[in-house]
């Protein structure tokens, strides 16, 4: 799991939900039932099979409620997202209950069990996978995946109690619970080096080619190519 793939979700969670009543009422959700709450504050009610599409984004739930007033959106039972992305990558995330903030642009995704989500690349290679108790956004700037964080792929694997993404600096920290982080070589960059290793926390930048580890760090590091530490390529 990298840096990219977070960045990807966040994208994803930011730009996926419909923003202006109108699009609403002009069609962009779909589903079987379809109520309107005239009161103090009009409200939308969808049942069944819930759809909404805008460009490479689907979204799809079991029932659905906006709220025009604070533009809001909740949703629940076999909450699924779906983009595909520029580069032609496809990322999913899915879940049980959900709400989203049209005017803060934050949000969050619960599951029964775990929310998981995946970046699946258009080559064809091994996806990015995760799971989590909970995932929350603000904007398009930061997310975060809470309680019993698991992420894997063809770059890294660890897990934690928290992991918080930063699309302004590029940095994903792992916290809590003393996670764990094992990288294996060819990172998105040219190395040959691989680690595992266990800390107070953890943060690594994708964009910088680094990795921090924090407080009683335990582990090992392995280097198949001794010239690469005297050039600074690796272990950066």
């Amino acid at each position: 799991m990298s840096g990219a793939a977070m960045a990807a979700l966040l994208g994803l969670a930011a730009a996926a939900w419909p923003q202006a009543s109108s699009r609403v009422a002009g069609g962009v959700v779909s589903s079987r039932e379809w109520r309107v709450h005239r009161g103090q504050q009009k409200e939308e009610e969808f049942t069944g099979e819930v759809r909404y599409r805008t460009g490479p984004n689907v979204v799809r739930c079991d029932w659905a409620r906006y709220k025009h007033e604070p533009q809001t959106w909740q949703l629940r039972g076999h909450v699924a997202v779906d983009r595909k992305l520029e580069s032609g990558d496809r990322v999913e995330v899915s879940g049980n209950r959900g709400f989203f903030d049209g005017r803060k642009r934050s949000g969050w995704l619960i599951a029964d069990d775990q929310v998981s989500f995946s970046r699946t690349p258009a080559d064809g290679s091994a996806p990015d996978l995760g799971k989590a108790t909970r995932l929350e956004w603000q904007g398009r700037e930061h997310a975060s995946l809470v309680g019993l964080v698991h992420l894997w792929g063809p770059r890294l694997e660890s897990w934690s109690d928290r992991a918080d993404y930063s699309d302004e600096t590029g940095e994903l920290k792992l916290a809590g619970g003393r996670p764990v982080l094992w990288k294996f070589p060819g990172w998105d960059f040219d190395d040959d080096w691989s680690a595992a290793l266990k800390a107070d926390d953890v943060r690594a930048w994708r964009t910088q080619h680094r990795l921090v580890a924090d407080g009683g760090v335990t582990g090992w590091l392995e280097f198949k190519d001794l010239k690469g530490i005297a050039s600074g390529r690796a272990g950066r």
